[in-house]
Protein backbone atom coordinates (compact mmCIF):
# COMPACT_ATOMS: atom_id res chain seq x y z
CA UNK A 1 0.00 0.00 0.00
CA UNK A 2 1.30 3.43 -0.98
CA UNK A 3 0.92 6.16 1.63
CA UNK A 4 1.22 9.85 0.73
CA UNK A 5 1.08 12.81 3.10
CA UNK A 6 -1.27 15.46 1.74
CA UNK A 7 -2.25 18.87 3.06
CA UNK A 8 -5.91 19.00 2.06
CA UNK A 9 -7.29 22.44 1.29
CA UNK A 10 -10.58 20.87 0.24
CA UNK A 11 -11.92 17.34 0.65
CA UNK A 12 -15.45 16.28 -0.25
CA UNK A 13 -15.87 13.79 2.56
CA UNK A 14 -19.31 12.62 1.46
CA UNK A 15 -18.06 11.78 -2.04
CA UNK A 16 -15.01 9.92 -0.66
CA UNK A 17 -17.27 7.74 1.52
CA UNK A 18 -19.66 7.08 -1.36
CA UNK A 19 -16.95 6.09 -3.85
CA UNK A 20 -15.15 3.92 -1.32
CA UNK A 21 -18.34 2.13 -0.25
CA UNK A 22 -18.83 0.98 -3.86
CA UNK A 23 -15.33 -0.50 -4.01
CA UNK A 24 -15.44 -2.06 -0.52
CA UNK A 25 -19.10 -3.16 -0.55
CA UNK A 26 -20.03 -0.95 2.36
CA UNK A 27 -18.64 1.46 4.94
CA UNK A 28 -16.56 0.83 8.03
CA UNK A 29 -16.09 3.02 11.06
CA UNK A 30 -12.99 1.44 12.61
CA UNK A 31 -9.98 -0.69 11.71
CA UNK A 32 -8.58 -3.59 13.75
CA UNK A 33 -4.91 -4.52 13.54
CA UNK A 34 -3.43 -7.73 14.94
CA UNK A 35 0.24 -8.39 15.60
CA UNK A 36 1.62 -11.76 16.67
CA UNK A 37 4.41 -11.98 19.25
CA UNK A 38 6.40 -14.84 20.80
CA UNK A 39 8.67 -15.24 23.84
CA UNK A 40 10.95 -17.87 25.40
CA UNK A 41 11.05 -18.58 29.15
CA UNK A 42 13.52 -20.91 30.92
CA UNK A 43 15.26 -21.77 34.22
CA UNK A 44 17.45 -24.32 36.07
CA UNK A 45 17.41 -26.16 39.39
CA UNK A 46 20.32 -27.81 41.29
CA UNK A 47 24.09 -27.30 41.69
CA UNK A 48 26.84 -27.77 39.15
CA UNK A 49 26.59 -30.46 36.49
CA UNK A 50 23.62 -32.07 38.22
CA UNK A 51 21.26 -29.13 37.72
CA UNK A 52 18.09 -29.52 35.70
CA UNK A 53 17.22 -27.03 32.98
CA UNK A 54 13.90 -26.38 31.29
CA UNK A 55 12.21 -23.87 29.04
CA UNK A 56 9.09 -23.16 27.06
CA UNK A 57 7.85 -20.66 24.47
CA UNK A 58 4.65 -18.64 24.48
CA UNK A 59 2.70 -17.18 21.58
CA UNK A 60 0.29 -14.29 21.98
CA UNK A 61 -1.50 -11.71 19.82
CA UNK A 62 -1.94 -8.00 20.35
CA UNK A 63 -5.05 -6.36 18.88
CA UNK A 64 -5.59 -2.64 18.52
CA UNK A 65 -8.56 -0.74 17.14
CA UNK A 66 -8.23 2.59 15.32
CA UNK A 67 -10.84 5.06 14.10
CA UNK A 68 -11.15 5.01 10.30
CA UNK A 69 -10.54 8.69 9.50
CA UNK A 70 -11.59 10.37 6.28
CA UNK A 71 -7.91 10.80 5.33
CA UNK A 72 -7.41 7.03 5.70
CA UNK A 73 -10.50 6.42 3.58
CA UNK A 74 -9.14 8.72 0.86
CA UNK A 75 -5.80 6.91 0.88
CA UNK A 76 -7.55 3.53 0.48
CA UNK A 77 -9.61 4.94 -2.38
CA UNK A 78 -6.40 6.00 -4.15
CA UNK A 79 -4.80 2.58 -3.63
CA UNK A 80 -7.87 0.63 -4.71
CA UNK A 81 -7.98 2.52 -8.02
CA UNK A 82 -4.21 2.66 -8.58
CA UNK A 83 -4.30 -0.04 -11.27
CA UNK A 84 -7.62 1.06 -12.78
CA UNK A 85 -6.83 3.83 -15.31
CA UNK A 86 -10.45 3.86 -16.44
CA UNK A 87 -11.45 4.88 -12.91
CA UNK A 88 -8.55 7.09 -11.75
CA UNK A 89 -6.08 8.79 -14.06
CA UNK A 90 -2.99 10.57 -12.72
CA UNK A 91 -2.36 13.21 -15.40
CA UNK A 92 1.37 13.63 -15.87
CA UNK A 93 1.19 15.64 -19.10
CA UNK A 94 -1.59 18.03 -20.22
CA UNK A 95 -1.83 16.10 -23.51
CA UNK A 96 -3.26 13.19 -21.51
CA UNK A 97 -6.40 15.28 -21.02
CA UNK A 98 -7.25 14.70 -24.69
CA UNK A 99 -8.24 11.17 -23.67
CA UNK A 100 -10.22 12.12 -20.54
CA UNK A 101 -13.70 10.60 -20.50
CA UNK A 102 -16.82 11.57 -18.60
CA UNK A 103 -17.09 9.61 -15.36
CA UNK A 104 -13.40 8.96 -14.75
CA UNK A 105 -11.44 10.66 -11.97
CA UNK A 106 -8.44 12.77 -12.94
CA UNK A 107 -5.67 13.95 -10.63
CA UNK A 108 -3.83 16.91 -12.07
CA UNK A 109 -1.51 19.75 -11.08
CA UNK A 110 -2.87 23.21 -11.84
CA UNK A 111 -2.79 26.84 -10.76
CA UNK A 112 -6.29 27.63 -9.54
CA UNK A 113 -8.03 30.92 -8.90
CA UNK A 114 -11.46 32.16 -7.88
CA UNK A 115 -12.92 34.38 -10.64
CA UNK A 116 -13.65 37.96 -9.59
CA UNK A 117 -17.35 37.58 -10.42
CA UNK A 118 -17.56 34.64 -8.01
CA UNK A 119 -15.77 36.59 -5.27
CA UNK A 120 -18.31 39.39 -5.58
CA UNK A 121 -21.23 36.96 -5.29
CA UNK A 122 -19.63 35.20 -2.34
CA UNK A 123 -19.65 38.48 -0.44
CA UNK A 124 -23.44 38.25 -0.47
CA UNK A 125 -23.37 36.32 2.82
CA UNK A 126 -21.48 39.18 4.46
CA UNK A 127 -24.10 41.58 3.14
CA UNK A 128 -26.85 39.41 4.62
CA UNK A 129 -25.16 39.58 8.04
CA UNK A 130 -24.99 43.35 7.72
CA UNK A 131 -28.73 43.46 7.03
CA UNK A 132 -29.34 41.42 10.19
CA UNK A 133 -27.37 44.00 12.16
CA UNK A 134 -29.44 46.77 10.57
CA UNK A 135 -32.61 44.99 11.72
CA UNK A 136 -31.26 45.01 15.27
CA UNK A 137 -30.43 48.71 15.05
CA UNK A 138 -33.73 49.57 13.37
CA UNK A 139 -35.40 50.79 16.55
CA UNK A 140 -32.63 53.26 17.30
CA UNK A 141 -32.40 56.83 16.05
CA UNK A 142 -29.60 59.04 14.83
CA UNK A 143 -28.20 60.47 11.63
CA UNK A 144 -26.32 57.30 10.64
CA UNK A 145 -29.26 55.03 11.50
CA UNK A 146 -31.72 57.11 9.46
CA UNK A 147 -29.44 56.84 6.40
CA UNK A 148 -29.68 53.03 6.38
CA UNK A 149 -31.83 51.20 3.79
CA UNK A 150 -35.40 50.79 4.95
CA UNK A 151 -36.76 47.47 6.20
CA UNK A 152 -38.59 47.02 2.91
CA UNK A 153 -35.42 47.67 0.92
CA UNK A 154 -33.43 45.25 3.08
CA UNK A 155 -36.01 42.51 2.64
CA UNK A 156 -35.98 43.02 -1.13
CA UNK A 157 -32.20 42.73 -1.24
CA UNK A 158 -32.32 39.62 0.97
CA UNK A 159 -34.69 38.05 -1.58
CA UNK A 160 -32.14 38.69 -4.33
CA UNK A 161 -29.31 37.27 -2.24
CA UNK A 162 -31.23 34.02 -1.68
CA UNK A 163 -31.15 33.44 -5.44
CA UNK A 164 -27.38 33.70 -5.49
CA UNK A 165 -25.42 30.41 -5.70
CA UNK A 166 -24.09 29.11 -2.41
CA UNK A 167 -21.23 27.13 -3.95
CA UNK A 168 -17.72 28.40 -4.54
CA UNK A 169 -16.42 28.06 -8.10
CA UNK A 170 -12.73 27.70 -8.99
CA UNK A 171 -10.91 27.71 -12.32
CA UNK A 172 -7.54 26.06 -12.87
CA UNK A 173 -4.90 26.63 -15.54
CA UNK A 174 -3.07 23.38 -16.35
CA UNK A 175 -0.87 24.99 -19.01
CA UNK A 176 -1.25 27.75 -21.58
CA UNK A 177 -4.14 25.87 -23.19
CA UNK A 178 -5.94 23.46 -20.88
CA UNK A 179 -8.30 24.66 -18.14
CA UNK A 180 -10.31 22.91 -15.46
CA UNK A 181 -13.32 24.27 -13.58
CA UNK A 182 -15.65 23.08 -10.86
CA UNK A 183 -17.60 24.05 -7.77
CA UNK A 184 -16.76 23.45 -4.11
CA UNK A 185 -19.12 22.75 -1.23
CA UNK A 186 -18.31 25.35 1.41
CA UNK A 187 -18.64 22.93 4.34
CA UNK A 188 -15.75 20.84 2.98
CA UNK A 189 -13.32 23.75 2.47
CA UNK A 190 -10.53 23.29 5.02
CA UNK A 191 -8.34 26.24 4.08
CA UNK A 192 -9.73 29.37 2.38
CA UNK A 193 -6.30 30.04 0.87
CA UNK A 194 -7.12 27.95 -2.19
CA UNK A 195 -5.52 29.99 -4.94
CA UNK A 196 -2.13 29.04 -6.34
CA UNK A 197 -0.33 25.86 -7.38
CA UNK A 198 -2.18 22.78 -6.14
CA UNK A 199 -3.19 19.25 -7.12
CA UNK A 200 -6.85 18.90 -8.07
CA UNK A 201 -8.75 15.60 -8.03
CA UNK A 202 -12.17 15.43 -9.64
CA UNK A 203 -14.59 13.32 -11.66
CA UNK A 204 -14.95 14.48 -15.25
CA UNK A 205 -18.40 15.88 -15.94
CA UNK A 206 -17.79 17.33 -19.38
CA UNK A 207 -14.98 18.20 -21.78
CA UNK A 208 -15.10 21.37 -23.91
CA UNK A 209 -13.10 21.99 -27.05
CA UNK A 210 -10.41 24.56 -27.93
CA UNK A 211 -12.88 26.84 -29.69
CA UNK A 212 -15.45 26.83 -26.87
CA UNK A 213 -15.95 29.59 -24.33
CA UNK A 214 -17.43 29.03 -20.87
CA UNK A 215 -19.13 31.91 -19.13
CA UNK A 216 -17.98 32.07 -15.50
CA UNK A 217 -21.55 32.66 -14.35
CA UNK A 218 -22.58 29.46 -16.19
CA UNK A 219 -20.06 27.13 -14.54
CA UNK A 220 -21.32 24.40 -12.18
CA UNK A 221 -22.73 25.98 -9.05
CA UNK A 222 -23.61 29.21 -10.89
CA UNK A 223 -26.13 27.96 -13.44
CA UNK A 224 -29.17 29.36 -11.63
CA UNK A 225 -28.16 32.93 -12.44
CA UNK A 226 -29.45 33.11 -16.01
CA UNK A 227 -31.63 31.14 -18.45
CA UNK A 228 -30.00 28.39 -20.50
CA UNK A 229 -30.65 30.02 -23.88
CA UNK A 230 -29.12 33.28 -22.72
CA UNK A 231 -26.02 31.44 -21.45
CA UNK A 232 -25.61 29.56 -24.72
CA UNK A 233 -25.94 32.71 -26.77
CA UNK A 234 -23.27 34.49 -24.73
CA UNK A 235 -20.92 31.51 -24.90
CA UNK A 236 -21.30 31.18 -28.68
CA UNK A 237 -20.35 34.83 -29.09
CA UNK A 238 -17.43 34.75 -26.65
CA UNK A 239 -16.19 37.76 -24.69
CA UNK A 240 -16.69 41.30 -25.87
CA UNK A 241 -14.32 44.16 -25.20
CA UNK A 242 -13.26 44.19 -21.56
CA UNK A 243 -15.11 40.92 -20.80
CA UNK A 244 -12.19 38.47 -20.86
CA UNK A 245 -12.38 37.97 -17.10
CA UNK A 246 -15.96 36.78 -17.37
CA UNK A 247 -15.13 33.87 -19.71
CA UNK A 248 -12.88 30.80 -19.70
CA UNK A 249 -11.55 29.52 -23.04
CA UNK A 250 -11.19 25.84 -23.86
CA UNK A 251 -9.93 23.25 -24.14
CA UNK A 252 -11.05 22.36 -20.66
CA UNK A 253 -12.75 19.96 -18.31
CA UNK A 254 -15.70 20.57 -16.03
CA UNK A 255 -15.11 18.55 -12.84
CA UNK A 256 -17.00 17.37 -9.80
CA UNK A 257 -14.11 18.23 -7.50
CA UNK A 258 -13.22 15.59 -4.93
CA UNK A 259 -10.08 17.08 -3.39
CA UNK A 260 -7.58 19.91 -3.59
CA UNK A 261 -4.25 19.52 -1.83
CA UNK A 262 -0.66 20.69 -1.70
Amino acid sequence: MTISLRNFLYLDEAAVVNYLSVLEDGNRESVQREQGRSGNFGGSVGPGPARLEGGRSRQYTETEEAVDTIEAKYNRLVNLTANEPDLWNRVLEPTMLDEAKAGEIVEIDAEIYIPDAVKVLQRGSDLGNMFDLMDTLGGMSGEGIEAMPSKRERDAMRSVLKQMPAELVVVGEVDDDWKIAGSLKERFVRDPDLEGDVTVVGKVRRRWGPDEWKLVLALPGMTSLMPREQRRKLERGGPGEGEDGQFVKGPGLTLDILAIYR
